[in-house]
């Protein structure tokens, strides 16, 4: 079991990349990362608690994800309500860049968190 336990931990520390995102003027320097399990709750609850606010749904996503390619350190800190105003505030066509690469690393679409926020449960990932 051990062996088979140490599989999985290489194989996702290998898929744990951080896919480069060029966005708010700073070409080469952002990038988005996988989100966890864990996080990915923590985001199904702020969408079911902020149903209908939109961009705060993407903003906190983006938050999530946003990074530093040189260090992997997150740019946001998406607990922070401050930084989710603060990007809720941001040119909607370049939050939509972060979103849209975001999105495609973590196998979401542009419906998961309003279609996530409408349930009462939390869906097993397909």
């Amino acid at each position: 079991m051990t062996d088979v336990r140490n599989r999985i931990r290489k194989f996702a520390e290998s898929t744990a990349t951080v896919r480069p995102v060029d966005a708010f003027g700073i070409n080469g320097t952002l990038g988005v990362r996988k989100i966890t399990g864990t996080e990915r709750d923590e985001a199904l609850d702020y969408f079911k608690a902020n149903q209908g606010k939109e961009s705060a749904l993407a903003a906190f996503f983006i938050a999530m994800c946003l990074v530093e390619r040189s260090t992997g350190d997150q740019v946001y800190d998406f607990r922070n309500d401050r930084d989710i105003e603060e990007l809720q505030a941001m040119p909607f066509d370049e939050l939509k860049l972060v979103w849209d690469a975001a999105a495609a690393h973590n196998g979401m679409s542009d419906e998961d968190p309003v279609e996530l926020a409408k349930k009462n449960s939390h869906p097993i990932p397909s």
